[in-house]
């Protein structure tokens, strides 16, 4: 597997879309949905 370079802000708080496009990020990385993403996660 590659390295990938994901860079999270330092905002406090994110906000929602940020926070969406990170999780959406993630998840394509792993070859997942959003949704399958957060059930793993939560």
């Amino acid at each position: 597997m590659a390295n990938t370079i994901l860079q999270v802000p330092a905002h406090n708080p994110l906000k929602v879309g940020t926070l969406n496009a990170i999780l959406r990020d993630i998840a394509e990385h792993f070859d997942l949905t959003r949704d399958e993403l957060l059930s793993q996660l939560f």
